[in-house]
């Protein structure tokens, strides 16, 4: 052990040596995927996190960084000989490229959680935050028995107009063969890409495996209880339509976030704990479920809304289509256009800055 000592501390010497100053270097994080190539049946360098080591290495080493050319010493290209062609590169992925369970890690849950799933209500929100529109509240509960085909999905959802159904539905197929949930891309929203989640979305609604209940609190709805209200309005509604529509078998119900839901015994006998996680979406893969359902769902009636919108004022096009109606900042364009008295019908007025304008307002007109 004296012997292999001294020369454990010389190789660590050595490798330091090679870690040099920042500004002229490249940093070891980019070396995942794009340097010492991607490990992913797609290809996806971007999103590929590389082997174990080297984010390991960057765990215990945060600040190093390593020469560029390493990777060239280390594996250095073959010379062509005189008149030989070249070798030609693979071909990148042309097109959008969707990411699956098979082909990304990240993506994988773990061994099927059957008895958990078949007996917990999961539980998420999207739109808690933006100025404009509905609040979106979805539950989701894994069936004991698979349904022999997908339900309609105008039948499992309230607060949206049914004009706006045949786009909030568009793509589905009550004919369509059942997408099995192992298949699905599941993860938080905001991991997957906007053309994964519109995939998993439609793959969801081809789901026989689950029961969802989809609950629009409308923007009215919003501003005559409060959002601490309508919060747990929306979440309770949809725990009641999920329990009724799935034979009334669940016994806990978990919240993604750090409020849980109070149990409406009355309309829930069997539920008996409720519980909150903060980041659930990224644990239980029908808090996920439950994401995707409300994001996507809620973005297409925006989406709708802002043809409308525009009418009112061109730049509300773009607020609503790609900002999905949320707005910061104080050099906000929807925060400029709202003081200056220019707002829509689907503006929360129980929000700043909608609510001060309104008081400031009304308080000068007095």
């Amino acid at each position: 052990m004296a012997l292999v000592m001294p020369l454990l501390v010389r190789a660590k010497e050595k490798l330091f040596d090679r870690l040099v100053d920042a500004s002229s270097r490249l940093d070891l994080a980019d070396l995942s995927g794009k340097i010492l190539g991607c490990h992913c049946d797609i290809g996806a360098a971007h999103t590929c996190s590389g082997p174990e080591w080297v984010k390991q290495f960057y765990v215990t080493f945060p600040d190093a960084v390593i020469d560029p050319d390493l990777h060239e010493k280390n594996f250095p290209t073959k010379k062509r000989k005189k008149g030989q062609a070249a070798a030609k590169r693979p071909k990148k992925p042309t097109g959008l490229v969707y990411r699956t369970p098979q082909s990304h890690p990240q993506l994988r849950w773990p061994p099927d959680n059957k008895d958990v799933e078949c007996c917990t209500i999961f539980l998420d929100e999207a739109g808690r935050g933006p100025w404009v529109s509905a609040m979106s509240v979805v539950a989701v509960i894994r069936l004991m028995q698979p349904l022999t085909r997908p339900v309609d999905p105008r039948e499992r959802v309230q607060g949206i107009h049914a004009a706006f159904f045949p786009t909030v539905f568009q793509g589905f197929d009550p004919n369509a063969e059942p997408v099995p949930l192992s298949q699905i891309a599941l993860h938080d929203s905001k991991v997957l890409k906007e053309h994964e989640r519109e995939k998993s979305y439609l793959q969801l609604l081809h789901c026989t495996e689950i029961c969802y209940w989809i609950c629009h609190v409308t923007h009215t709805q919003i501003d005559e209880m409060g959002m601490a209200k309508a919060w747990r309005y929306g979440m309770q509604t949809a725990v009641i339509r999920a329990y009724q529509l799935s034979n009334r078998v669940a016994t806990a119900q978990l919240v993604d976030g750090s409020t849980s839901v109070a149990i409406e015994y009355e309309h829930t006998p069997t539920i008996r704990t409720t519980a909150a996680e903060e980041k659930a979406d990224s644990h239980h893969r029908l808090v996920a479920a439950a994401s995707i359902l409300g994001k996507v769902s809620r973005d297409r009636v925006v989406t709708l809304e802002a043809e409308e919108a525009k009418l009112i004022h061109p730049d509300y096009e773009a607020i609503f289509k790609d900002k999905k109606g949320y707005g910061s900042g104080a050099q906000c364009p929807q925060r400029k256009l709202i003081e200056k008295g220019i707002y829509t019908r689907f503006h929360r007025k129980s929000f700043n800055p909608l609510r001060s304008y309104l008081e400031r307002v009304v308080g000068g007109g007095s």
